[in-house]
């Protein structure tokens, strides 16, 4: 797999790499940084970094390690709709050296909010910018990105595609502290290891699922990827836009898809509104289980133990 860096994310490497070189290779002058030990990286003072959701908070404490400490605004894209910055959320947007945001339209409610409070050294990354399309046709003179092509912005349920996270978060991380680079390559490279066991497990796992029954219908329209990464046909969803309660009319035409198709089971995200996903449930008398797209829980404690229980559980419920 062959990653790349965003125009925009290069060029401000290289200009940190400049000064990085200009203040003799330490950029603890500013109070943010610190030096590399013999021992590994100093961690008196922390690099601050922001997530727009938990799930990539996750991702870049992988990455970074004992060298950043990492808060997120949201748990869920929903929270997005009626977002208003707390006293907290204002002071770690504005201590943020990195931010982090998916793309896509998923998070973009909450840019203004963003840039009214970000100091302006600190670094912006969408990272669908850097994550290849899945669904567009890929020419030979430019790869489209997720971004440019408008893909459900549900991108790091396909772990195939997490990766992209993982060097733009690497990437952001090398600009705001330099001196650390090595530290960070090594951790990114341990994690895309980690996840590509990872994906070897799942992928076994997933072919236990017959092929006749490799259909899923959701609650929302969170999990295209998923379903792609996992090999199964998405035949239905009953509440597409999160703004429209689906009516009994949209309940009774799934429930009927459903009986034609044989589908096994529905699926709600983990802390979605279940009521309109029961009616369903019970109109097709199929059971309902559960998918984790973005928060994480006592139960589903990171990114990879995310993935995990949502392919154990199709594999179950399917």
């Amino acid at each position: 797999m062959r990653f790349r860096i965003s125009p925009a994310l290069a060029v401000a490497a290289l200009m940190a790499a400049t000064l990085l070189v200009a203040c003799g290779g330490n950029d603890a002058a500013d109070g943010d940084g610190g030096e590399t030990t013999p021992d590994g990286p100093a961690t008196d003072v922390k690099i601050q970094v922001l997530t727009s959701l938990e799930i990539f908070a996750d991702i870049v404490r992988e990455v970074g390690g004992d060298r950043v400490e990492a808060h997120s605004l949201a748990e869920t894209a929903a929270d997005f709709e009626s977002f208003e910055p707390t006293r907290a959320d204002i002071e770690n947007i504005s201590k943020a050296r990195a931010i982090i945001i998916n793309g896509t339209n998923l998070d973009a409610s909450i840019l203004d909010t963003i840039n009214e409070y970000r100091h302006g050294s600190s670094q912006l990354v969408r990272v669908s910018r850097n994550v290849p399309s899945p669904s567009e046709a890929k020419p030979p003179e430019r790869e489209p990105s997720a971004e440019d092509v408008g893909d459900n912005p549900y991108l790091w349920l396909d772990l195939d595609l997490v990766p992209y996270y993982v060097e733009s978060i690497a990437d952001v991380l090398f600009i705001v502290d330099g001196a650390n680079t090595a530290y960070y390559q090594d951790n990114a490279r341990r994690y895309r290891e980690t996840l590509t066991e990872l994906g070897s497990e799942l992928k076994a796992e997933v072919d236990n699922i017959p092929d006749a029954d490799r259909k899923l219908v959701t609650l929302n329209d969170f999990y295209p990827h998923l379903a792609r990464y996992s090999g199964l046909e998405v035949v239905g969803t009953l509440q597409p836009d999160p703004k429209k309660q689906p009516t009994d009319e949209d309940i009774s035409r799934l429930a009927s898809k459903i009986e034609e198709e044989g589908v096994s089971a529905v699926f709600r995200d983990a802390l979605a509104d279940a009521t309109a996903i029961q009616a369903l449930s019970e109109k097709a008398g199929v059971p309902i289980c559960t998918l984790y797209s973005t928060s994480l829980d006592d139960d589903v404690t990171s990114y990879a133990e995310m993935m995990r229980f949502n392919v154990e559980e199709l594999v179950r419920c399917l």
